[in-house]
């Protein structure tokens, strides 16, 4: 009897040791841009490389998108309705952290009636280590005041 209440006990503290090493070595990844967060002036570059930066005055929708993603393309439609609609938003930017080559190519396919940019390394996809795509914030002067995880049909 002593022999397995060692035995449960040697396991319980090797299960505990391994969890707790795992969850050091693995890094934390924030899926979520939060509310209140300063996006405003963030670099970003345009599909022709010239340099961009996310708005710092008005009221602008942002979509952060993956060229490979299908829920990204299907927020496409959700977008342009954005885009068009009379005394919504300044502008409607798309946000990808890809090649320039691929989101050119993405571009040319779904003709998108907004603007597609790129997050060149310091922009509100790298340093919020975005990994859950679409994504899409309403800021109003540079902050985020909204933010929808996930495909979308509207954004009211």
């Amino acid at each position: 009897m002593w022999l397995m209440v060692a035995a449960s006990l040697c396991l319980m503290i090797y299960t505990t040791a391994r969890n707790e090493i795992v969850g050091r070595r693995s890094k934390k990844l924030v899926a979520e841009i939060p509310n209140g967060s300063n996006l405003g002036g963030l670099p970003l570059v345009d599909v022709t490389g010239k340099a961009s930066a996310v708005p710092v005055k008005g009221r602008y929708l942002i979509s952060i998108l993956d060229t490979q993603c299908g829920p990204c393309k299907q927020q496409v439609d959700s977008l342009n309705r954005a885009a068009k609609e009379p005394g919504g938003y300044m502008g409607v930017l798309a946000v990808f952290s890809e090649p320039r080559e691929r989101v050119q190519e993405f571009q040319a396919v779904i003709k998108p009636d907004f603007l597609c940019l790129i997050d060149a390394g310091r922009g509100p996809v790298s340093i919020n280590r975005i990994t859950t795509f679409p994504q899409t914030v309403e800021i109003n002067d540079g902050t985020v005041v909204r933010s929808w995880v996930g495909y979308h049909e509207r954004f009211d």
